[in-house]
C-alpha cells in the first residue's frame, strides 16, 4: 500500500480475506473488535502506513470514542456481544455529530 497519501487504498483483512476495499484519505480511524488480538494486528498495520488509531471494544465504547475523538473512519466488526456492529453503526448515524462519519463493518 505504500505511504502515497494521495492515493490510499485501505483493506481491512480478517483471517486473509480482503472484507472490503475503498480509496478514501483518513488520518484518524477508529477500529472497534471485541477481540483484542484483532485490534493488536490492524493497530500495527495502521501504524505502519502512518495513521492514528484509536480501539473500542463495545458498540457503546464505539458510540462514545466517536463522539470524543471523531474519527475520519470506523471499521467495526459485526459480531460483538450487547450491542453488533450494525446496532451500534445505526445509533452512530442518528446522531448530528457522528452521521458523518465513513463507517463499515
Amino acid at each position: 500500500m505504500g505511504n502515497n497519501r494521495e492515493r490510499c487504498a485501505l483493506e481491512y483483512r480478517l483471517n486473509s480475506r480482503v472484507m472490503i476495499s475503498f480509496n478514501i484519505v483518513p488520518t484518524k480511524i477508529l477500529i472497534v473488535d471485541d477481540e483484542a488480538d484483532i485490534i493488536e494486528v490492524v493497530r500495527l498495520s495502521l501504524m505502519s502506513e502512518g495513521y492514528d488509531f484509536i480501539d473500542a471494544s463495545t458498540g457503546q465504547e464505539a458510540l462514545t470514542q466517536a463522539k470524543i475523538e471523531k474519527p475520519d473512519l470506523i471499521i467495526m466488526d459485526v459480531s460483538m456481544p450487547e450491542m453488533d456492529g450494525f446496532e451500534t453503526l445505526r445509533r452512530l448515524k442518528q446522531h448530528t455529530a457522528t452521521a458523518h462519519i465513513r463507517s463499515l463493518c
